[in-house]
This record gives structure tokens, C-alpha cells and sequence, in this order.
């Protein structure tokens, strides 16, 4: 699965876009602007309002799907072994 890990991004990377749906962000748990802002802005970072919890369902509880509003692209990453990285840029047709 490592040398498809690629792959399986840029695959959620085009869900997220036709959906129109952040992806969960656990390890973001106080982003820098508001959801308010975010919104605004068309960041859909993660959602601040969810209360801290402790334990592994409290992190998916947390990490909740984010509706994203006129999302136009989304961009995936890959930075492999090597010296192989990869960005790739998606948008709506």
C-alpha cells in the first residue's frame, strides 16, 4: 500500500471535490481562524466548535466532515523515498 499511497489521496482528493466534503483532520484541532472565517474565506479546515473529548472515538467525534461551499480545486501531495514528489491539481470541469 506504501507505493499506492498516492494513488489513494488523489482518489479522496477527487471525492472531496465532487462531494464537495472536507475530509476529517484529526491532528488539527485549533486551526488559526475561525470556522467562521473559514467559511468566508472557502478554507474548510475542520470544525472548531466540537467540545475536546479523550479517546479514540472522541478524536473521530472531533475530526468531522466539513461541507465545503464553491470548492473549484483541490490539490493532493505526494513526497516519497528518494526524492519523488508529486502535486497534483484538480479541479471542476
Amino acid at each position: 500500500m506504501l507505493g499506492a499511497a498516492g494513488s489513494v489521496e488523489a482518489g479522496i482528493a477527487l471525492l472531496a471535490l465532487y462531494h464537495q466534503l472536507a475530509p476529517p483532520n484529526v491532528n488539527l484541532q485549533q486551526p488559526c481562524i475561525t470556522e467562521e472565517e473559514q467559511q468566508k474565506r472557502g478554507l474548510c479546515l475542520v470544525r472548531s466548535d466540537s467540545p475536546p473529548s479523550e479517546g479514540a472515538e472522541a478524536e473521530v467525534e472531533r475530526s468531522s466532515t466539513v461541507k465545503m461551499e464553491n470548492c473549484e480545486a483541490v490539490i493532493s501531495n505526494s513526497l516519497g523515498f528518494g526524492g519523488i514528489n508529486t502535486a497534483l491539481l484538480f479541479t471542476r470541469v
